[in-house]
């Protein structure tokens, strides 16, 4: 190694590179996931927020050594 401002005795150096535009994939992927979480026609939550709803509850009643009941 000669000179490392000029790279004589360096060889040759190139760089490559490789954009894209991965908005159209985040947005669908956005989409999946209200899709999993509410009911299209009618917007209500479905099963799948009730589960998760329930269980964070569940865990915060654990947390904190409270009981409750819980109807499903």
């Amino acid at each position: 190694m000669k000179d490392l401002i000029t790279g004589e005795g360096l060889g040759s150096i190139s760089f490559s590179s490789n954009i894209r535009d991965i908005s159209e994939r985040k947005q669908a992927e956005e989409k999946i996931m209200k899709l999993c979480i509410m009911d299209p026609l009618t917007r209500f939550s479905n099963r799948f927020l009730l589960n998760d709803r329930l269980t964070q509850a569940i865990d915060q009643v654990d947390e904190s050594a409270e009981h409750r009941n819980y109807v499903y």
